[in-house]
């Protein structure tokens, strides 16, 4: 089961774990967002719930999420870091309500070292030299962030020179974690978790050479009504709006559907 983060209203979070091991159903909004936003959603969560909105969050890898909503999760918004996912979920379920998906965000991919970079590595092209010889990343097989790096590195001719190299991790935080403990030489991860982690960033990678990553949001339709309610309809407009931008913002996130949220 997914992880749900910590917020201020302890007994909401009670409420969300019973209800996800099948406990009496919560009925606040469910929302599923990618484990790269773990820590903005935290501040998303509490500012919500201050300006009295409702809301539970579930934090995991966007694919593990997905294949919770599809086997019947009680996920009234999700938010992945690719489009892949949600393309997924349209394609095995009819739960997402076309008429509110969006491109919400937009992120950079950052080529990381531990601290005191024990390799070395100056540059991108340090990946393909002896001195470095494990590379983490998501896992390219599921792993939004690691499907973007290995992209990348495909598009950049370094793949055949690197693939040796790479260890694959169950999400981009498992993959921060390894460069912070000095268990891997470099790792390829977001942006946005190169800032929160204690680990150096060498270089930004070139977001011409891969399609610009976004992070799409849409409803899920509950699979009894088949209706959202008012508290998902209004958590989603709040995520489009000002106050969440700004949010998104400070947490390195570029906001691509900001607009002035005028309540529910």
């Amino acid at each position: 089961m997914p992880k749900s983060i910590r917020v201020p209203l302890a007994v909401l979070l009670a409420v969300s774990l019973v209800a996800g091991c099948g406990g009496k159903k919560d009925e606040s909004p469910h929302f599923y967002a990618a484990a790269s936003l773990t820590d903005v959603a935290q501040e998303l969560v509490e500012t919500w719930l201050e300006n009295g909105g409702e809301v539970v969050p579930v934090l995991a890898s966007s694919s593990t999420l997905a294949r919770q909503i599809r086997e019947g999760a009680p996920a009234a918004l999700f938010l992945p870091a690719n489009q892949q996912w949600m393309d997924y979920l349209v394609r095995e379920t009819e739960r997402v309500i076309s008429s509110s998906r969006l491109d919400l965000l937009g992120n950079r991919l950052a080529l990381i070292v531990p601290p005191g970079n024990p390799a070395d590595v100056s540059e991108i092209a340090d990946l393909t030299g002896r001195g470095v010889r494990d590379i983490a990343l998501g896992d390219p097989e599921h792993v939004p962030a690691g499907i973007y790096a290995a992209a990348w590195l495909e598009a950049a001719a370094l793949w055949p020179k690197v693939m040796g190299k790479l260890r694959p991790a169950g999400d981009v935080r498992a993959a921060l974690a390894w460069v912070e403990r000095g268990e891997v030489d470099a790792g390829l991860v977001y942006l946005t978790d190169a800032r929160i982690g204690d680990v150096e960033v060498v270089a930004l990678l070139d977001p011409a050479l891969i399609p610009p990553i976004r992070y799409p949001l849409a409803l899920i339709a509950p699979e009894d009504s088949g209706v959202p309610t008012e508290a998902a309809l209004a958590f989603h407009r709040w995520l489009q709006g000002d106050e969440a931008s700004a949010i998104f913002s400070r947490h390195g996130f570029q906001p691509l559907a900001a607009r002035s949220y005028h309540g529910s």
